[in-house]
């Protein structure tokens, strides 16, 4: 069995929920986001985490050796003794993550101007100007290592971070489509 396909198996059965997401570091799962809380991974055993306070979880990523959440009260941080707020600023509620390169990138959930990024693995995030507000909902890496971020806003917007740290507008196929999301899981690494 896949090692993932067991983790989302094991989230389940011990537990009474559903995979939701699956971190995994080192192609090993250590963290499962269920449908309602955190399972992390000691040893052999896979443990529940702070499930009291995961009603507004909106995003799971790794940090270092520890586990980031997006909640709609802000950030926290899962550290090996249980939930912990993060280092850094107050950067508000967040609605997913973005690895690009070694940066993390958190989005925020509202139309906003900026969104967050750190480059140190999410103990401190700096804003980082759009060109417009808009409320981003995904963001993938492209093949070529660069960055490609989608708006949910009708018409929809997809941007391409350049290499100076400006932005362009991509061409949406149909923008007044709902699709707000763009994956990097293509052919040959190929942005969908």
């Amino acid at each position: 069995m896949l090692p993932w396909l067991s983790t989302i198996a094991l989230a389940h059965d011990p537990f009474g929920e559903l995979a939701i997401d699956v971190l995994i570091r080192d192609e090993q799962p250590v963290a499962v986001w269920t449908t309602s809380g955190l399972v992390t991974r000691e040893g052999d055993a896979w443990v529940r985490r702070c499930r009291e306070g995961f009603g507004s979880v909106l995003a799971v990523t790794l940090a270092g050796d520890d586990v980031l959440l997006a909640t709609t009260e802000g950030l926290r941080r899962l550290a090996p003794g249980g939930c912990g707020t993060v280092d850094g600023p107050d950067i508000g509620s967040i609605s997913a993550f973005v690895r690009w390169g070694d940066e993390l990138l958190a989005l925020p959930t509202l139309s906003s101007d900026h969104l967050w990024r750190s480059r140190d693995d999410g103990t401190t995030f700096e804003p980082w100007l759009l060109p417009e507000a808009t409320r981003l909902t995904s963001g993938a890496t492209a093949a070529d290592g660069s960055l490609v971020l989608m708006s949910g806003g009708i018409p929809a917007l997809l941007l391409h971070a350049l290499p100076d740290d400006t932005w362009e507008t991509l061409e949406v196929p149909d923008p007044l489509a709902f699709a707000g999301t763009v994956y990097a899981d293509g052919p040959d690494g190929d942005l969908l």
